[in-house]
């Protein structure tokens, strides 16, 4: 099987601000709380870590990534971020 890397370097696949948004939407929902998203996007526009953002509120969320796939674990906030896919804008 072969494998595809691709890099979106200058945004003709997704604006990187909808993969970004889209990827915070997915972790909002992912934990259950859509109110986070403005959370995450507010941390962005002052340079925080939108990751540490939410760990602050809630410290149960799972930031990196775990090093097992297995469903026991929790999901980090990260694997979700990255495994989403934005819709085309």
């Amino acid at each position: 099987m072969n494998k595809v890397v691709v890099f979106d370097l200058d945004d003709t696949l997704y604006k990187e601000v909808d993969y970004v948004r889209s990827g915070f939407m997915a972790v909002a929902q992912h934990l259950g709380d859509d109110s986070l998203l403005d959370v995450m996007l507010k941390a962005r526009s002052k340079g925080i870590n939108a990751f540490e953002a939410v760990k602050e509120q809630r410290p149960d969320a799972e930031i990196t990534s775990p090093q097992s796939r297995s469903r026991a674990k929790p999901r980090s906030l990260s694997i979700i971020f990255t495994r989403n896919t934005p819709s085309h804008s």
